[in-house]
């Protein structure tokens, strides 16, 4: 599966701060997990 994570980051709808500033940590790990839960949810089997 290939997913392109930086599509994520268009869904914010405010308080946006570019991915490779300082401040933007948080958005960004905020960000990370919600890919990670996602490919984890789309690997898992379907009952």
């Amino acid at each position: 599966m290939h997913l392109e994570s930086d599509s994520f980051f268009h869904f914010i709808r405010a308080g946006y701060v570019e991915p490779w500033r300082r401040e933007s940590h948080e958005q960004n790990t905020t960000v990370m997990h919600i890919v990670r839960n996602g490919l984890l949810q789309a690997r898992s089997p379907r009952e």
